[in-house]
């Protein structure tokens, strides 16, 4: 095992959501190949923007985990596509097309999870672009915008999944990107945060 890609099962324990939440992010950045028996199997994990790039990476490999990843994206031939390669391959995978520019989009897509699936065991906010709208390179309506491209479903996915992760005792998390807008920035860091205070 590649020690620099280890993640330490006690990670996952549900007394220790925030810190399942980073976890959760080392494993999918790297590509979770190098981690066993995280204990996701049947769990049900929402991915925003699942259908392409690190999002696919997020489903394919919590999907080897035995766990139930649902796809929500905007570009449906995607996530059509990867949603059959995933039942071709593990057996399950819920979709949901939605652009989730709207509080009503997002809480549509959990309410139809919860209405199929029964559950949400999991969320991971990845949906967004990388604009490179900054101080430079920007303007602050150009910034605004970004922040409703970027920023507000993160808040609202988590909005309206926090009764059910409540009750499953599920963490949230925010993907990891190469190259993101400050939007997402601060995002990262204040999930990365949380997960390093908690006990």
């Amino acid at each position: 095992m590649n020690t620099s890609t280890h993640v330490s099962r006690s990670a996952f324990n549900k007394e220790h959501p925030a810190k399942m939440a980073m976890a959760m992010l080392l494993f999918a950045s790297q590509g979770g190949a190098h981690l066993v028996d995280l204990r996701l199997k049947d769990k049900v994990i929402l991915v925003t923007g699942g259908a392409k790039g690190i999002g696919a990476a997020i489903a394919r490999a919590i999907a080897e985990e035995g766990a139930i990843p649902v796809i929500i994206d905007r570009d449906q031939d995607a996530a059509e596509k990867l949603h059959e390669d995933l039942r071709q391959c593990h057996g399950y995978s819920y979709l949901v097309v939605a652009e989730l520019n709207t509080a009503e989009a997002c809480f549509a897509a959990v309410e139809q999870t919860v209405k199929k699936l029964g559950r949400i065991d999991a969320l991971v906010n990845n949906a967004g672009v990388n604009d490179s709208v900054g101080l430079e390179k920007g303007s602050p309506d150009q910034f605004v915008a970004s922040l409703r491209r970027n920023l507000l479903h993160y808040y609202n996915m988590a909005h309206y999944a926090l009764p059910h992760l409540k009750h499953t005792a599920g963490p949230l998390s925010a993907s990891v990107r190469r190259q993101r807008s400050p939007a997402k920035e601060g995002l990262l860091a204040m999930w990365l945060q949380r997960a390093r205070s908690s006990p």
